[in-house]
């Protein structure tokens, strides 16, 4: 019994140290926007399963994690930053967020913006990439830079 104890005991250490490694990880990284992926009863009206692919511009769109609980969202020409909590079994919330706005930002970034703050709820890790996922089958694809 007491080897059970404690062979479950170093289970949980062990997952708990891996979550908040990967947690670290994915806030020690800047990532920039590669693609959206929508369902058909997303928050934005598409076609299911539409992918936008981020137009080659100039500007990337980058999502960084300054600070414990905070985000800041770089657009095309403007940026936004806001609180940001993550749970148990990678769960995510983006909330509260305070946006600059001199216009200039495609409309993919919009969508992108619209989407991290009605949508998404968890995130995976792989390697040098970052997905977020939403309630409806939203995905917005990072890369690290």
């Amino acid at each position: 019994m007491k080897r059970f104890i404690l062979v479950n005991s170093l289970l949980v250490l062990f997952t708990t140290f891996a979550g908040c490694k990967e947690k670290q990880a994915l806030k020690d990284n800047i990532w920039e926007v590669v693609s959206m992926k929508v369902h058909a009863d997303s928050v934005l009206q598409y076609p299911p399963n539409f992918t936008f692919l981020h137009p080659a511009r100039k500007t990337p769109i980058i999502l960084s994690f300054p600070r414990t609980g905070e985000y800041e969202l770089r657009l095309e020409a403007n940026g936004c930053s806001g609180k940001v909590k993550f749970g148990i079994n990678n769960s995510v919330k983006f909330k509260g967020a305070l946006c600059t706005y001199m216009g200039g930002d495609s409309q993919f970034a919009k969508d992108c913006i619209r989407i991290l703050w009605e949508s998404i709820n968890s995130y995976t890790m792989d390697n040098n990439k970052l997905i977020l996922k939403g309630n409806n089958g939203e995905i917005i694809n990072f890369v690290k830079q």
